[in-house]
């Protein structure tokens, strides 16, 4: 059989073809991304055997390494996920997302960025659970890679006088989620991180939680609900006394015990970094 001239482009994308899809190696050989490319003949004369390898156990090698460094960086990602799963569980259910969501960038930085979607549709007694506790990593991990803001200055909050402050408007900085769970999921990846015992059982309990950059570090902090209001409030472009009436709407029958706290939590989300602007509307 006469070889036909092949490009190095050419036999370059036939190899990542083969080697990125997500069955197996035969039939990486002839899936119709790799036929496209190079028809399954030439494939098999071009690439040559080594002492103890055969052409497509060579091809083989390098598909088994791709997916291992898909699942590396989806490890990277989703270390409670995976410890919730178990290390066999996490692999199957790793190259399975990466038949439906295959990696098409060129960093691996948002190679998961579908993954809490997809666990959402397995067939996990915890799938809920499941659920939140992998958009908890990813929103750090997304997060982890926001550019620093800037925060507010005490000049700043200074500068604002006493009857205009109904009438200011927060700015958070840019690394900044709010997520409210139906699980305590924070808890559970703290124990995972601390390299501690989480609880086996897991049982619905409310939780609200801010995750912000600051300082080059990227940290939760855990808050009531009816500051959880406030901060969504703020975040959504509302005044600060917009965001209080929600509070005040919200919680009616408690707002005698929530009106002492607002001041200690606007100091902490200052005292953390939580704002990067303010400004006096209307």
């Amino acid at each position: 059989m006469q070889i036909p001239h092949i490009s190095l482009e050419q036999f370059q994308h036939w190899m990542k073809a083969v080697i990125s899809y997500p069955g197996n190696n035969d039939d990486a050989w002839t899936s119709p991304e790799a036929t496209a490319i190079l028809p399954t003949e030439i494939a098999e004369a071009i690439v040559l055997p080594s002492k103890t390898l055969t052409p497509k156990e060579r091809m083989q090698a390098y598909q088994y390494a791709y997916f291992a460094r898909l699942e590396e960086a989806l490890t990277s990602d989703y270390e409670a996920v995976k410890y919730f799963l178990g290390d066999e569980e996490f692999e199957e259910v790793s190259r399975r997302y990466f038949e439906q969501y295959p990696s098409k960038s060129y960093t691996l930085n948002v190679a998961g960025a579908h993954f809490p979607e997809f666990l959402g549709r397995l067939p996990y007694k915890k799938r809920d659970f499941l659920v939140e506790l992998a958009r908890l990593e990813y929103t750090i991990s997304t997060i982890m890679d926001v550019e620093e803001s800037q925060v507010l200055s005490a000049d700043s909050i200074a500068a604002i006088p006493a009857d205009k402050w109904d009438s200011v408007n927060l700015t958070t900085v840019a690394g900044f989620a709010l997520l409210a769970n139906e699980y305590p999921v924070n808890a559970y990846f703290g124990a995972v991180l601390g390299k501690k015992q989480p609880p086996k059982v897991i049982r619905r309990k409310k939780e609200y939680i801010v995750v912000f950059r600051n300082e080059y570090l990227t940290w939760r902090m855990k808050v009531e609900h009816p500051a959880f209001v406030i901060l969504s409030g703020l975040a959504a472009g509302k005044t600060l006394g917009e965001s209080l009436a929600l509070v005040a709407e919200q919680f009616q029958e408690e707002i005698d015990i929530i009106q002492p706290k607002i001041s200690e939590w606007f100091q902490s989300w200052v005292e953390n970094g939580l704002f990067q602007e303010i400004e006096v509307v209307g």
